[in-house]
């Protein structure tokens, strides 16, 4: 298998490319789900600090 690793502010575009999303937040990564689970809405509340 392969591995890419994708930077981006553009939800969009993430959610079109990624199988797997992982959001880092204040130098951790605070949030990893499979993208097809995701919605924008929630990666952004996580680009922005929020936990569930």
């Amino acid at each position: 298998g392969h591995a890419i690793l994708l930077v981006s502010l553009e939800l969009d575009e993430i959610m079109q490319l990624a199988d797997t999303i992982a959001v880092i937040y204040g130098g951790e990564i605070l949030h990893v789900e499979k993208a097809e689970h995701l919605t924008q809405e929630e990666v952004g509340r996580y680009m922005m600090g929020v936990q569930e």
